[in-house]
Protein backbone atom coordinates (compact mmCIF):
# COMPACT_ATOMS: atom_id res chain seq x y z
CA UNK A 1 0.00 0.00 0.00
CA UNK A 2 1.36 3.41 -0.93
CA UNK A 3 -0.14 7.00 0.12
CA UNK A 4 1.37 10.10 -1.87
CA UNK A 5 3.08 11.20 1.02
CA UNK A 6 4.36 7.75 2.10
CA UNK A 7 5.03 4.32 1.74
CA UNK A 8 3.85 1.32 3.75
CA UNK A 9 5.16 -1.99 4.64
CA UNK A 10 4.09 -5.06 5.60
CA UNK A 11 5.77 -7.81 7.81
CA UNK A 12 4.49 -10.69 9.03
CA UNK A 13 5.80 -12.22 12.45
CA UNK A 14 5.10 -15.38 14.21
CA UNK A 15 6.51 -15.76 18.04
CA UNK A 16 6.44 -18.20 20.51
CA UNK A 17 6.87 -17.26 24.49
CA UNK A 18 4.95 -17.10 27.89
CA UNK A 19 1.68 -14.99 27.00
CA UNK A 20 2.90 -12.40 29.05
CA UNK A 21 5.95 -11.92 27.25
CA UNK A 22 4.31 -11.81 23.63
CA UNK A 23 2.32 -9.09 25.41
CA UNK A 24 4.94 -6.56 26.45
CA UNK A 25 6.83 -7.68 22.95
CA UNK A 26 3.58 -6.07 21.51
CA UNK A 27 3.24 -3.03 24.09
CA UNK A 28 6.93 -2.08 23.16
CA UNK A 29 6.06 -2.46 19.40
CA UNK A 30 2.97 -0.38 19.88
CA UNK A 31 5.75 2.15 22.06
CA UNK A 32 7.91 2.73 19.05
CA UNK A 33 8.42 6.69 18.21
CA UNK A 34 7.56 5.52 14.64
CA UNK A 35 4.01 4.32 13.88
CA UNK A 36 4.21 0.81 13.80
CA UNK A 37 0.64 -0.94 14.25
CA UNK A 38 0.26 -5.09 14.92
CA UNK A 39 -2.36 -6.36 12.89
CA UNK A 40 -4.41 -9.27 12.77
CA UNK A 41 -3.57 -10.73 16.25
CA UNK A 42 -4.24 -14.73 16.80
CA UNK A 43 -2.90 -16.41 19.71
CA UNK A 44 -3.00 -20.12 20.63
CA UNK A 45 -1.88 -22.76 22.78
CA UNK A 46 0.31 -25.39 20.10
CA UNK A 47 -1.49 -28.76 20.38
CA UNK A 48 1.53 -29.64 22.66
CA UNK A 49 0.94 -27.15 25.23
CA UNK A 50 3.18 -27.99 28.80
CA UNK A 51 4.69 -25.67 30.71
CA UNK A 52 8.34 -24.46 30.45
CA UNK A 53 10.82 -25.79 32.80
CA UNK A 54 10.62 -23.33 36.11
CA UNK A 55 7.58 -21.79 34.99
CA UNK A 56 3.69 -21.92 35.13
CA UNK A 57 3.04 -20.90 31.64
CA UNK A 58 3.03 -23.34 28.58
CA UNK A 59 4.14 -21.89 25.61
CA UNK A 60 1.71 -19.56 23.78
CA UNK A 61 2.13 -19.18 19.56
CA UNK A 62 1.09 -15.86 18.12
CA UNK A 63 0.92 -15.31 14.05
CA UNK A 64 0.26 -11.06 13.12
CA UNK A 65 1.28 -8.76 11.15
CA UNK A 66 3.46 -5.80 11.86
CA UNK A 67 1.95 -2.26 9.13
CA UNK A 68 4.58 0.55 9.30
CA UNK A 69 4.45 4.04 7.26
CA UNK A 70 7.12 5.59 5.94
CA UNK A 71 7.47 9.18 4.93
CA UNK A 72 8.51 9.84 1.29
Amino acid sequence: EQGNDFGAYRYRLRLSGAYHEIADFLTSVGSLPRIVAPMNVSMGLPASATPRPGTAAPTVTASFELHTYVAR
